[in-house]
């Protein structure tokens, strides 16, 4: 288990809270995004209207 840097957590440090982020950690790349997308009765395909970003979430891994 490494430590990769320091952070601040509502203006508390990492070691004033006695923990430690590791170097593994969940970061997409990319958010998820939400297709808009219309299917037409009768027709083949669909009606492509774009795409929606969603919030990008990641997950920090700590130690105490």
């Amino acid at each position: 288990m490494s430590i990769i840097h320091r952070f601040t957590l509502g203006g508390v440090t990492d070691t004033t809270l006695g923990i430690q982020l590791l170097a593994d950690y969940d970061d997409p790349a990319a958010p998820d995004t939400r297709d808009r997308t219309m299917e037409i009765p009768g027709r083949h395909g669909v009606w492509d209207f774009g795409a929606v970003m969603l919030s990008r979430e990641f997950n920090l891994h700590c130690a105490v």
